[in-house]
C-alpha cells in the first residue's frame, strides 16, 4: 500500500514539474528581452542601493560604447529606461542635460544654472561638472523622486565622466528622514520653494517658468507654485488647471468662509512679500479644503506663491469629506 502511495506522489510531482517547465520555462528571469550587457546584473531586491546605482550607470556607459551616442541619448530619454526610482541622466560637454526621462522639461537646461541648485540652495551642479574625464564620485542633494509622487528627497547620485559626457543615476533615502527634516520647518520650506521659482524665472525666463509650473513635475506633495500676472489672472496652477485664466479678484479669490484672500495678495507691492492664510484644496490630501499658509512675493510685476497646509479639529468638523465636492473648482 505504501509503495502505491509513494508511486502516486511521484507521478503527481512529475506532472507538476512538467507543467512548470512548459508554461514557466524561466521563472527566475522574466526580463529575457533585456540584454545582459546593457542592464544591471543584479536586481535591486536585496542588493545594496549604492552598488545597484553604480551598476545602473555602468550599463549606460556600456550601451553608449557599444551602440553610440545617439542610441544612448534616445534610450535614456525613454520611459523604458526608468526602473522605479532609478533612471540615468546624461550631461553634455557644455553642462547641458541631453537625457532625462523623468523630467523631459530639463532637456537643454544647464547644470550651471538654477537647475543645478537644489531646494536647500546647495549647488550640486557645479560639483558634478567638476568631475574630470575618467573620474567618478558620489554627489548628495535634494531632488524629485519619481517613484514617490515627485516628492523632494535626498538623492545619492553616482556620476561618471566618459568621453566628455557625464553619466549619472541615483537612489533616494528610503526612510522619511529627509522628508521629515525638510518639512519640520514648513514655513521655511515654503519660502525656499518660492525663491526657487523666482530664481528659475530670472535664469530661464518667463515662458519656461510658466510652462514648468503648469506641470505635475513641479508639484512636491502639498507644495506647488502658482503665478498671477499683471492683470491679476492665474497663469500657472499645476494642481487645478481649470484655474488658468481666472481673475484673482473674482470668486477664485474668495474662500468658502467669504475671506477675500485674493485682494490681500494683489495688494502686495513690487519687491514685497507676506503670508496670507485661507482655506484651499490640499492636493496631497484628496483635495480636502484645509487651512493654507501661502507665502506670496511680488517680483517683476508677477505674484509667485506657494503654501503649506494645516489640519485642525475645527477644519475637519466644518469640512467633512464629501461636503464640498461640488465646489472644489472654485
Amino acid at each position: 500500500m505504501s509503495n502505491w502511495i509513494g508511486s502516486g506522489i511521484a507521478i503527481v510531482l512529475a506532472a507538476a514539474a512538467l507543467v512548470i517547465a512548459v508554461f514557466f520555462p524561466d521563472p527566475l528571469n522574466l526580463r529575457t528581452e533585456a540584454s545582459s550587457s546593457q542592464a544591471p546584473s543584479a536586481s535591486r531586491s536585496g542588493v545594496e542601493p549604492g552598488a545597484y546605482t553604480k551598476s545602473f550607470v555602468d550599463a549606460a556607459i556600456e550601451r553608449y560604447e557599444q551602440n553610440g551616442r545617439a542610441d544612448a541619448i534616445a534610450y535614456y530619454n525613454s520611459e523604458e529606461s526608468v526602473e522605479g526610482e532609478w533612471y540615468v541622466f546624461i550631461v553634455d560637454e557644455e553642462g547641458r542635460i541631453i537625457a532625462h526621462p523623468t523630467v523631459p522639461d530639463n532637456i537643454g537646461r544647464n547644470l550651471q544654472d538654477v537647475l543645478g541648485t537644489d531646494i536647500t540652495g546647495y549647488d550640486f551642479g557645479s560639483v558634478m561638472l567638476a568631475v574630470d574625464e575618467g573620474e567618478s564620485r558620489w554627489v548628495d542633494y535634494t531632488f524629485l523622486n519619481p517613484a514617490r509622487r515627485n516628492l523632494q528627497e535626498v538623492k545619492h547620485t553616482w556620476v561618471v565622466r566618459r568621453d566628455g559626457l557625464l553619466f549619472g543615476s541615483g537612489w533616494y533615502e528610503r526612510s522619511d528622514d529627509a522628508e521629515t527634516a525638510a518639512r519640520s520647518d514648513p514655513a521655511g520650506y515654503t519660502k525656499t520653494f518660492v525663491e526657487k521659482a523666482i530664481s528659475r524665472y530670472q535664469s530661464e525666463g518667463r515662458d519656461d517658468t510658466i510652462a514648468y509650473y503648469n506641470t505635475q513635475a513641479s508639484v512636491d506633495g502639498e507644495w506647488y507654485v502658482f503665478i498671477i500676472d499683471e492683470d491679476d489672472k492665474v497663469i500657472s496652477h499645476p494642481t487645478i488647471p481649470e484655474n488658468i485664466g481666472k481673475d484673482l479678484k473674482g470668486d477664485l479669490g474668495t474662500d468658502i468662509y467669504g475671506y477675500d484672500f485674493g485682494r490681500d495678495m494683489l495688494a502686495i507691492n513690487e519687491g514685497e512679500a507676506r503670508w496670507v492664510d485661507y482655506f484651499y484644496h490640499n492636493p496631497a490630501n484628496e483635495n480636502r479644503r484645509e487651512t493654507k499658509h501661502a507665502w506670496v512675493v511680488r517680483h517683476d510685476g508677477l505674484l509667485f506663491a506657494s503654501g503649506w497646509y494645516e489640519v485642525t479639529s475645527i477644519t475637519n468638523f466644518l469640512l467633512p469629506p464629501g461636503a464640498y465636492q461640488n465646489l472644489w473648482l472654485q
